[in-house]
């Protein structure tokens, strides 16, 4: 029950953030499609794990970052940083958003002292918490984050893993609905980039949407290939295990 709220949630959440903040807010539709009918998510719902509880921050807390950058209301720097220290003790590679969103912080705020001071404030509420806990961790034993064995997988091998989920996910059995969703990708990114060219400015930096987005998905990549590599652990597989969502992030961001 909890899982199917924190869905419904994070649903309405980003339905509330895409139209207000998308230029052509038609485009918001067949994201909010994508969002509900993802099928990781649809997956993960249905079982009391906290994976869903782990999405739904990590998609609030840059939400709420990304709210501060263009309304510059301190409500949501504090709610940002609460949600991510949350977010951070929920898994410990929560702290990938933590680094992401510090970055955008300190990429876009405006004057220059303010970036560091920003930037170093959200850092500091946000590790709070998890720090206590590591600390813990370590007093008990010797170790920030537990015992771990070897990795049994090098990097190549992870990498491989990983490109078979996305041969996994982005394979259709039927192809002539493979045919029309590249179509229909295609037409919707073909009228992004002439809304992108449309639009006069002296600014050259990318969006801080797109920069968060892209920042996340990079930095939380490098550390789950570092972490399967270094660490024992199950296989990155879409199969029925728990973890079958290790990449969940990629078809929320894109």
């Amino acid at each position: 029950m909890l899982n199917a709220g924190l869905f419904a949630y994070l649903v309405y959440v980003s339905a509330v953030y895409l139209f207000e903040n998308l230029t052509v807010k038609v485009l918001s539709v067949p994201a909010l499609l994508l969002l509900t009918l993802s099928v990781p998510l649809i997956y993960v719902s249905g079982y009391g794990w906290t994976e869903m509880l782990f999405i739904f921050l990590a998609v609030l807390s840059m939400v709420l970052i990304l709210m501060y950058l263009k309304n510059r209301k301190l409500s949501y720097f504090v709610s940002g940083a609460l949600v991510s220290a949350m977010c951070w003790l929920t898994r410990y590679i929560g702290i990938t958003v933590i680094a992401a969103l510090a970055l955008v912080l300190f990429i876009y705020e405006k004057p220059v002292a303010d970036k560091f001071k920003k930037a170093f404030t959200y850092g500091v509420f946000s590790c709070f918490p998890m720090c206590l806990w590591v600390l813990r961790n370590y007093l008990l034993s010797g170790t920030f984050t537990g015992g771990r064995q070897p990795g049994v997988y090098t990097l190549g091998e992870n990498i491989e893993l990983s490109l078979m989920v996305f041969n996994e996910w982005f394979s259709y059995a039927i192809p002539e609905i493979l045919s029309a969703s590249l179509v229909y990708l295609g037409l919707l990114v073909l009228l992004a980039v002439l809304v992108r060219e449309s639009k006069k400015g002296e600014n050259s930096l990318p969006t801080p949407d797109l920069s968060a987005n892209l920042l996340i998905t990079a930095i939380y990549s490098a550390v789950l290939l570092y972490t399967a590599t270094k660490t024992a652990m199950d296989g990155i597989t879409t199969g029925f295990g728990r973890l079958c969502i290790r990449f969940w992030y990629l078809p929320l961001f894109f």
